[in-house]
């Protein structure tokens, strides 16, 4: 990268190419759900940057934001990156599944398959499929 860029492009440019590489275009993905993909890779890279370029508790601060409990602060970003790492490896190859089910299933099959990934990634609830096959009845055949 070069060195006359300011220090925040940095990381944005390397998610950009990263995610181009790994799962290319996603402008054929809703926008939430492609947005949601994106900040991960961005705060992957976000992370590796800060690393590289401050002290472990700077990098850490910079990434979560300010908290006055340092011990909260560490915890929060563990559970961040955690997160990012379990996910980062998987989105290639939800991309591609969500694509061709799109074609083979149809257009309301590939939504609620976006709908319950949206859930597990960005408003992390856990046993996604168990609370949609409570709240949606005719989703509780198909899963």
């Amino acid at each position: 990268m070069s060195d006359d860029l300011p220090f925040y492009k940095v990381p944005f440019l390397k998610a950009q190419r990263r995610m181009l590489n790994e799962v290319g275009e996603i402008r054929d993905m809703p926008l939430e759900f492609a947005n949601t993909i994106a900040n991960i890779y961005h705060k992957f890279e976000l992370y590796i940057y800060l690393n590289e370029n401050y002290d472990e508790f700077k990098a850490i601060d910079a990434f979560v934001g300010e908290k006055k409990d340092s011990f909260n602060l560490f915890k929060d970003f563990i559970r961040e990156m955690s997160k990012i790492l379990a996910h980062l490896p998987e989105l290639p190859g939800f991309i591609d599944d969500l694509r061709e089910l799109r074609i083979e299933a149809g257009e309301n099959e590939f939504q609620y398959a976006v709908n319950v990934l949206l859930d597990s990634l960005k408003y992390n609830i856990k046993n996604v499929l168990n609370k949609r096959r409570e709240e949606d009845p005719k989703f509780r055949t198909v899963c």
